[in-house]
This record gives structure tokens, C-alpha cells and sequence, in this order.
């Protein structure tokens, strides 16, 4: 009876495993690629947000494992980057690579944020996402909380210098804003 999605669950398993597909027509071979997208967003907005906010000052650390968010310490957040200037972490980064129209938005990211605000003592907070096409910069004020959430998006389809420089824009801002220490979260 389930035959027929035999092929559909072949590649499937090969996408989850991480393998890539090759095909031939004639004498014709291509390899097809899959990319994980949310590591290639998160690996590009680390790289470029580390070596902007490092020229800034401070310290960049991937992928910070020692916050807790309850006092027992049982909550652990994994932020994928953090921000330190001496021992005051200045910055949270999450980077997330989906549509800002995503159904999910902005629950799961909002909760994330706002988790990540508590947690380091934070009064605002950067969710940034790859650039969907008419999205536009917003803000969040949170209730019975002082802290706002800035929604940013990056434009990946840009030229590299014109991306980078976009990315430094957001550095120089975060650096800007850090005097009442801020936290920034990276969707895509």
C-alpha cells in the first residue's frame, strides 16, 4: 500500500542524512547539493558580524553554552553568537534562516529573544532575518517587560561588498545601542 511513496522516502532519507544526488542523462552526470540554509545563514552572519564587531572591540564566542534562564539553572540557552566586552556580555545573536512571514513568527522567535533579553539582563533585543521580498523594519515593545525587540533583515542577495556593509551597518549599531547592553537574535 506504500509502494508508491518508496521513492519519496529514498530521498528524503538521503536529504536527512546529508548525501547529495547524482543524475545522468546521455553522457551528461550532474551532482546535486543540499544545503542545511539556517547553517549557511548562521555560518555567513558569524563570520561578518565577527570580524565587524571585533574591529568595534570586545570579544565574539559561537554557540555560548553557559547562561542558564531559571535560577536552578536546569534552562540552558545555546545563543549561536554572543558579544563580550571584558566580562558584560554586550550582544545575543541567534541566526535563523526562514520567511519572516513564517506562521511561526513572531512566537517562537519573540519567546527566544525575550528569553535571551532575561537571561543576560538585557533591554533590547535584534531578531535579524534573511530578507524576504516587501519586509520591513518593526519593533516590539514588550509588555510587563523593559525590553523592545528590533525585527532587522538582511538582504542576502545583495553584491558581497554591499552585503557586508550592511552587515557592519547592523555591528556599528548594536555597538551604539550596547551602552544599555543589547541583545540580538539572528533568524532565518
Amino acid at each position: 500500500m506504500n509502494a508508491r511513496y518508496r521513492a519519496a522516502l529514498a530521498l528524503s532519507e538521503l536529504i536527512l542524512q546529508q548525501f547529495s544526488i547524482t543524475t545522468s542523462a546521455g553522457r551528461v552526470t550532474t551532482v546535486s547539493f543540499v544545503f542545511d540554509m539556517n547553517t549557511v545563514f548562521e555560518d555567513f552572519l558569524s563570520t561578518a558580524l565577527r570580524a565587524s564587531l571585533e574591529r568595534i572591540g570586545g570579544q565574539v564566542r559561537l554557540q555560548y553554552r553557559h547562561e542558564r534562564l531559571d535560577h536552578q539553572r536546569r534552562i540552558r540557552l545555546i545563543p549561536d553568537i554572543t558579544w563580550w566586552q571584558g566580562n558584560k556580555c554586550r550582544a545575543v545573536i541567534d541566526a535563523k534562516h526562514k520567511p519572516l512571514k513564517d506562521a511561526r513568527f513572531p512566537n517562537a522567535d519573540a519567546y527566544q529573544m525575550l528569553a535571551y533579553c532575561t537571561a543576560f539582563g538585557l533591554k533590547r533585543g535584534y531578531l535579524v532575518y534573511a530578507k524576504d521580498a516587501g519586509e520591513a523594519t518593526r519593533r516590539h515593545k514588550m509588555r510587563n517587560a523593559d525590553v523592545v525587540i528590533d525585527v532587522k533583515a538582511i538582504d542576502v542577495q545583495l553584491e558581497p561588498d554591499y552585503l557586508l556593509a550592511n552587515v557592519a551597518k547592523l555591528a556599528r549599531e548594536l555597538a551604539s545601542s550596547s551602552a544599555g547592553a543589547i541583545s540580538i537574535a539572528c533568524a532565518s
